[in-house]
């Protein structure tokens, strides 16, 4: 090679070799910008599932198992809902504080919440810690009428097993602050953990009153004890003393009904979540004597009804600045005539508004194997047929999937 290219070269790989020093001097190194909130401000990001943990009591004779909680998951379970594409897990728990003074922390609650988010993150999902019961609040608050006196010939408990003290007793309020501290405590480093929902459907409107619209309730019990606004502001508050970055998760009252939604009031605080259980129209979603199809325009059982429900929800985002909402549930009874049209319609409105989502419910082996089929009607897994409790390829859970398979954010590449 003449020495005048080979001089020529050298010179380019000097010229080269400066330019790259003069770059990688000015080049900070980029950080990824995201934060736990960024998952939940759309477009939807979070698709998944509820599972559902409560204390076994004796009265369920060893059908949930034989630990402190029940029913038992496994490894396999997780890795089963992440192989169909779910990333996000909305963990529907027992609080760790006792329901009855002096409102002590039970560790068994507490290491079963660990082991259950242990197995979360193996299979790379994310995770919700929704507070079902506590201070004040019993399991029994969500099967309200399914006691004995109200139901002589098919209830299964003693009246006397209720506890919904927490709407009526300041103590156990105060205890449920404290209860919420403690867990923001155990679990704000936690990357995994994308959200506390702060209470699963508030409902002392049925339980003190059976009054089911929100107008009625307000007009007589704002401000007291009973209305949720006048203090899950302390719950925030309490979370935001240890943890200032995990979103928290808002339902209204009515069981977390759309249409309770607009007598919430709205928090000041920048990660906030307001969330909807969605189960509307109810007579549809629930029915199990009745053959109501979807859809039905005559009973009101179709799109434009979704469309109405999902429209209450906009209204009040609308008045929130930056405003998100979820559906951390929705579902109905499998052998319901047309319910794959139904989960279709419904998902293709939430992810027209950029909603996450969580399909209640993934009942697990034991839960099968123990309890009725009837039972396990929510589980989308096992097809139309509810006598059936084996996973089959079928429709339902085909319109799940569908936007399951859109998921993109792991924990494994998500960085805060």
């Amino acid at each position: 090679m003449p020495n005048c290219l080979i001089k020529k070269m050298h010179m380019n790989w000097k010229l080269f070799f400066l330019c790259f020093l003069f770059v990688s001097a000015n080049v900070v190194e980029a950080k990824d910008p995201r934060q736990k909130i960024d998952l939940w401000k759309g477009p939807t990001q979070l698709r998944g599932v509820n599972i559902h943990q409560s204390l076994v009591m004796e009265l369920d004779g060893g059908t949930k198992g034989t630990g402190a909680m029940g029913s038992p998951f496994n490894l396999q379970d997780f890795k089963e809902m992440a192989a169909l594409g779910a990333n996000y897990v909305n963990i529907s728990h027992a609080g760790p504080s006792s329901e009855k003074a002096p409102f002590l922390v039970d560790e068994r609650v507490l290491k079963n919440l660990d082991h259950l988010l242990a197995m979360i993150q193996q299979a790379d999902m994310f995770a919700v810690i929704s507070i079902r019961s506590g201070p004040g609040r019993s399991e029994l608050t969500f099967v309200f009428g399914q006691d004995n006196a109200s139901d002589p010939v098919n209830g299964w408990f003693p009246p006397s097993m209720y506890n919904d003290t927490v709407w009526t007793d300041k103590t156990a309020r105060d205890a449920w602050i404290e209860m919420w501290r403690t867990l923001a405590r155990r679990y704000k480093d936690n990357p995994i953990v994308v959200g506390y929902d702060l209470m699963v459907e508030p409902n002392a409107n049925e339980i003190f009153f059976k009054i089911y619209d929100g107008k009625s309730f307000y007009q007589k019990y704002r401000g007291t004890g009973y209305d949720w606004n006048s203090w899950y502001p302390t719950l925030v508050a309490a979370i935001r003393e240890v943890d200032k970055k995990t979103p928290v998760l808002v339902q209204p009252m009515g069981y977390g009904r759309a249409d309770w939604l607009p007598f919430l009031q709205a928090s000041q605080d920048s990660k906030i979540v307001y969330a909807i259980h969605q189960y509307e129209p109810f007579a549809y979603t629930h029915q199990q004597n009745t053959r109501l199809r979807y859809p039905n325009v005559l009973e009101k059982v179709d799109r434009s009804t979704l469309e109405g429900i999902c429209t209450q929800v906009d209204k009040f985002l609308s008045t929130v600045k930056g405003g998100m909402a979820a559906v951390n549930e929705y579902g109905l009874h499998r052998d319901n005539p047309g319910a794959e049209l139904y989960l279709a319609d419904m998902l293709a409105l939430f992810e027209k508004r950029g909603w996450n989502h969580a399909l209640w419910a993934w009942y697990p082996a034991h839960f099968i194997k123990h309890r009725p089929p009837i039972e396990t009607s929510f589980d989308l897994r096992f097809g139309a047929n509810v006598k059936n409790v084996k996973p089959v390829a079928n429709p339902l859970q085909d319109a799940v999937l569908k936007y399951w398979k859109l998921n993109r954010a792991r924990p494994s590449n998500t960085r805060y």
